[in-house]
């Protein structure tokens, strides 16, 4: 599911387009099946790079047009290496993206019982997204870092990292749904 005319896949936009349908799965095999198909591309994505909040299909249409953002992944020894790669769009960590793919996973069983979509790719997926949030309730630095050279400063993080933040035991996020950095790292209404 495309966003628009980006031939890209939000996580939290691609979950909502969906969500209006999800009282007539029990009634549509084709629209459920629709719906247990986005649930399992949320959960490949995820593997691809939880701090991702867009993606292409696969990377099929090259690469996209924010292969020169500077955002970074751990690797071997304490070392990091770029995190793009032509199946990510844009890779801004919103906290919304990741539970909006627990969201409809919990909202397509609950509307259809089927269990089958939850594989072990999924449960991989799960876990990677808790490790995320666990990691982003810590203080100090975490693995993840962005940084675009842009005329809007809403559009990159302070420093690649953001602001800084005490511990609060809430979970923080360096974007807002807006794809806008978060100009303090928890959303609180």
């Amino acid at each position: 599911i495309i966003t628009g005319d980006i031939a890209a896949m939000w996580l939290r936009d691609s979950a909502n387009q969906v969500a209006p349908y999800l009282r007539f799965l029990s009634k549509d095999t084709h629209l459920q099946s629709l719906v247990k198909g986005v649930v399992a591309r949320h959960a490949r994505s995820v593997a691809l790079d939880a701090y991702a909040n867009a993606f292409q299909f696969d990377g099929e249409h090259g690469s996209g047009p924010h292969m020169g953002d500077t955002t970074t992944k751990p690797a071997f020894a304490g070392t990091t290496v770029d995190a793009m790669t032509d199946a990510i769009y844009e890779r801004k960590y919103e906290l919304d993206s990741l539970i909006n793919v627990l969201h409809l996973s919990t909202s397509y069983f609950n509307a259809t019982g089927d269990k089958t979509v939850f594989d072990a790719t999924w449960l991989s997926a799960v876990g990677i997204i808790l490790d995320v949030l666990l990691e982003q309730q810590q203080v100090g630095p975490t693995s993840y870092a962005f940084q675009r050279m842009t005329v809007e400063p809403t559009d990159s993080l302070e420093h690649a990292v953001g602001p800084p933040a005490a511990y609060t035991g809430m979970i923080r996020t360096c974007f807002r749904p807006s794809d806008d950095h978060a100009k303090f790292p928890f959303n609180i209404p």
